[in-house]
């Protein structure tokens, strides 16, 4: 027969068990729960509350910024593909960069970008859902800002395509813009943004 003491012992025992489930539920430091106790008649073995399994690690640094660095290299993918695929169709067929009907060119040069974009990314393992689109992005985006390139680096493109490449691309084009099926919308004036790169003088009043 247990003893008032024993009791006791007993009780605090159970309450420390209840208490200990509570807190673990929460996510909190588990409560000091004596080794053992015992008496006349009476030994108790504390019941621990399982270690927490549902925290995920914290994934390194590496990892961290490994993801936007993987976006920033699928558009640069698509983007290489679009170049990749327009200096392939110049050197076999001489086209240009416009050529005749500049819709139908656009979707010929996207369709091979695309291709060419299926070889990168079985080499560079880019399968997830997220970097396959944000290569398509690049790859439109520089379907209508690849001639800006020309504009800004002929010489490069000389050496590279040819120079009745270039000059009939900066003839047909505008610099700073979008150019969709024969039309170059212009973002920024050519004039506005020489101007904004020149500094400003002030003279003041003698």
């Amino acid at each position: 027969m247990l003893t008032a003491k024993d009791q006791k012992a007993v009780f605090a025992a159970r309450l420390a068990r209840i208490k200990s489930k509570r807190v673990a539920s929460k996510g909190g430091p588990p409560p000091q729960i004596p080794a053992r106790i015992e008496g006349p008649g009476v030994l108790i073995e504390p019941v621990l509350p399982p270690a927490r399994t549902d925290i995920p690690p914290v994934p390194p640094l590496r990892e961290n910024l490994g993801y936007p660095a993987g976006l920033v290299g699928a558009f640069l993918i698509g983007m290489a593909a679009v170049f990749v695929a327009r200096l392939v169709r110049f050197h076999y067929s001489g086209s240009p960069l416009v050529g005749e009907d500049p819709g139908s060119t656009m979707l010929i040069d996207g369709a091979v970008a695309f291709g060419v974009g299926l070889f990168f990314r079985a080499a560079f393992k880019f399968e997830a859902p997220v970097f396959i689109l944000t290569k398509s992005l690049g790859i439109t985006v520089m379907l209508v800002t690849m001639h800006n390139f020309v504009h800004w680096a002929p010489k490069t493109f000389e050496a590279l395509f040819s120079r009745e490449y270039v000059y009939e691309t900066r003839q047909q084009t505008e610099v700073n813009s979008v150019f969709f099926r024969g039309v170059s919308y212009v973002l920024i004036e050519e004039g506005a943004a020489q101007a904004s790169a020149m500094p400003t003088r002030i003279q003041m009043g003698r």
